[in-house]
């Protein structure tokens, strides 16, 4: 029979060496894994503040738009021409009526290439129930539709007015008698195509979209996207209320993950949200983290290997320890 070394506490330096091999070999793992973590923590924090930047900019930037269309708007209803036309029509020749409403075109016309935003700029004439647009000329006043547009026009706080499916801007000017119609109504139509083209251009990312909301009725105004992401942005704000909206924060839309962005605009009553897919931040780090799992491969190799080469040494030292001697029972001759 062969004889058994008894365990002892001499044996137990494999398991001490393989312990200390753990020790040193796990913090750097985790340290790897949380740097991964923290990585993607950090890039999608600054990708989230600089979108928030970029949108804030914009809504400063579009309110200072409106503020100036405003006082075009404003400055046009104390015109001379269009006072002309108001209170003097019955007493105009033909002549004089086209030559008065041929220079108020000019204006309005004026105001409408002022900006890219503008589409038209229209002067509704209550009295003598004439329309003046700078982009179809001379029509009949639609009181059906002003009618429909007077209750938001007058709303406190309501700069734009959502009408339709479009955006305008009104002011008009009142008689002399109180809850009577207004002399005229000063409207400018906000361009959506170039509204829209503007926020693409803050689309930077694949895949990413953006949309411009109203505060009062919680409706799309504006969207630029891919069409499934553009038909899934309709459904989620419709869903959310953008008063509960975080400045940043992570969604899921459709099975897909995203960041997004979120600025307001007191004065316009409007606010942006963007969505940024998470996948664009992951990408950048996705051979960082095949490194990663390659060094973790490694590591576990290494313990492996490590943990079999010490075995080995161990016992071949014990045997060595112990005279290298095996005891074999006697056989009779």
């Amino acid at each position: 029979m062969f004889k058994r070394q008894p365990f002892s506490l001499r044996n137990t330096i494999f398991l001490r060496l393989l312990a200390t091999f753990l020790l040193i070999m796990l913090p750097i793992i985790s340290f790897g894994v949380y740097l991964y973590h923290w990585i993607v923590q950090t890039a999608s924090e600054d990708i989230s503040k600089t979108a928030v930047s970029q949108i804030t900019f914009y809504l400063t930037d579009l309110e200072n738009e409106i503020e100036r269309m405003k006082l075009l708007q404003y400055g046009i209803l104390e015109d001379e021409v269009l006072n002309e036309l108001t209170l003097t029509w019955n007493s105009m020749d033909a002549y004089k009526r086209t030559e008065k409403i041929n220079t108020l075109w000019k204006r309005l016309n004026a105001i409408q290439n002022s900006s890219m935003y503008i589409k038209n700029v229209s002067a509704s004439i209550v009295p003598i129930a004439k329309s003046i647009s700078s982009a179809n000329g001379t029509s009949d006043f639609d009181a059906v539709a002003y009618n429909e547009q007077r209750p938001k026009a007058g709303a406190r706080n309501n700069q734009v007015i959502e009408w339709k499916g479009s955006l305008f801007l009104s002011a008009s000017k009142q008689g002399a008698a109180k809850g009577e119609l207004p002399l005229f109504v000063i409207e400018i139509e906000l361009d959506t195509e170039k509204l829209r083209e503007a926020l693409s251009h803050l689309n930077t990312y694949k895949g990413s979209g953006i949309v411009l909301i109203s505060n009062q009725s919680g409706d799309l105004l504006v969207g630029s996207s891919t069409e499934p992401l553009q038909e899934n942005m309709d459904a989620f704000v419709q869903q959310t209320n953008p008063a509960s909206l975080a400045q940043t924060g992570t969604y899921e839309i459709s099975g897909s993950r995203y960041y997004t962005a979120y600025a307001s605009s007191t004065y316009l009553n409007m606010s942006i949200l963007r969505f940024i897919p998470e996948q664009i931040i992951k990408k950048p780090l996705d051979t960082f983290y095949a490194w990663a799992w390659l060094f973790i491969f490694a590591a576990v190799v290494m313990i492996a290997v490590y943990a079999f080469s010490t075995y080995q040494f161990n016992r071949l030292s014990a045997f060595a320890e112990s005279g290298g001697t095996r005891v074999f029972p006697d056989h009779p001759r």
